[in-house]
């Protein structure tokens, strides 16, 4: 497996822009894509900066360029950057070395608890 870095500045109120166009946009274009496995959106409130991490089975599907990608996809990306006001960092990909997930129900009934 492997991961797809997708590094972005987001401080103060572009935030909330950024992270929607990350959640409705960005993130579902995603399952439209051969090899995709899943993905997770970070963010640094202290220094503004977000990393969404995209999951692919294999190199050949992590190391596309944006440009293979869909549409959408393609439209978030510039629209996070235009947002944000920062042009966006490269790309980057690792190689996934390890891999430990909770069982989902035991997660949302710790979720439930708490």
């Amino acid at each position: 497996m492997y991961a797809q870095l997708i590094e972005h500045l987001s401080a103060g109120d572009p935030w909330q822009l950024v992270s929607r166009l990350v959640q409705e946009e960005l993130l579902p274009s995603m399952r439209a894509e051969p090899g995709f496995v899943g993905a997770v959106d970070l963010y640094d409130r202290a220094s503004g900066k977000s990393i969404t991490i995209v999951f692919w089975e294999t190199a050949a599907a992590a190391f596309r360029p944006p440009s293979e990608y869909n549409e959408r996809f393609r439209h978030a990306l510039a629209a996070i950057g235009e947002i944000s006001g920062h042009k966006l960092a490269p790309l980057s990909v690792w190689e996934v070395s390890a891999d430990v997930q909770s069982d989902p129900l035991s997660r949302l009934q710790a979720l439930q608890a708490a």
